[in-house]
């Protein structure tokens, strides 16, 4: 339900205060229910990273959904958004990374780890990355428009 309406909240496809408010009530009322449970604490850091704009606690709560289950992906990838918003590129990189060792044939970890290498400038990684994704899911239209981001990007390096 939480990652529901962070998605609706932070997409525009409802407002973001009501959607956050629930992502809120519901995220503590998990972890009142069960503090050992790592949702509880993704949902929480993601109302704090993408709605409140409130950075430490953003990242304590990713933080503390990741110790509790190194398995969350989920939490991963809003902590390396947090990352990129903070200017921590390589940190982004570092932990996407460690998502795909968790879930190495998941679109979604794959698609954020080219993100973060595209972003950090590695593009080489990036290009890389954008085709096995495309191996591994050929018909995903996000990941050939990734290849064409990676070589355009390439050929501005390069000065072409």
């Amino acid at each position: 339900m939480c990652r529901i309406m962070a998605f609706l909240g932070s997409t525009g496809q409802m407002q973001p205060g009501e959607a956050f408010d629930i992502v809120h009530k519901y995220s503590d009322k998990a972890i009142q229910l069960d503090s050992s449970l790592s949702a509880g604490y993704a949902a929480k850091g993601s109302a704090f990273l993408l709605y409140d704009w409130k950075w430490k606690e953003a990242y304590d709560s990713l933080l503390k959904a990741i110790e509790l289950n190194p398995a969350a992906t989920d939490a991963h990838q809003l902590l390396s958004f947090y990352y990129l918003i903070t200017g921590r590129k390589d940190d982004a990189v570092d932990i996407m990374e460690k998502a795909l060792q968790a879930d190495p044939l998941s679109p979604i970890v794959n698609k954020s780890l080219t993100d973060a290498y595209l972003i950090a400038g590695r593009t080489d990684e990036a290009l890389k990355q954008a085709e096995l994704l495309l191996d591994i899911h050929p018909q995903m239209r996000i990941a050939l428009e990734l290849k064409g981001w990676c070589c355009g990007q390439g050929r501005l390096e390069e000065g072409n």
